[in-house]
């Protein structure tokens, strides 16, 4: 990718295509971090695009908050928290 005046490259470890659900991204990103974060290990998402002012961003809240319907990684992984929890008292 060139930027300016020299080359840069960026190197991901997940690309996901336009389509791709709120369900799909939170599998492939967040869900594994649940069980070593309830054995007292950190964990962080880290959300990062381009904001677009007065257009379409890039997606970051929708990606993370999402709607009621289809809601975010933010919510879905509360959600977990929150299922792993209630299931070690039951």
């Amino acid at each position: 990718m060139l930027h300016r005046c020299k080359e840069q490259r960026f190197f991901f470890d997940r690309i996901f295509v336009g389509g791709t659900t709120q369900e799909e991204v939170y599998s492939n990103t967040c869900k594994h971090l649940i069980d070593p974060l309830l054995q007292g290990f950190n964990a962080t998402v880290f959300a990062y695009g381009t904001t677009v002012t007065f257009i379409q961003g890039s997606g970051k809240t929708y990606t993370m908050v999402g709607v009621h319907e289809k809601p975010g990684i933010m919510v879905l992984t509360i959600q977990d928290i929150f299922n792993a929890i209630s299931n070690v008292f039951l």
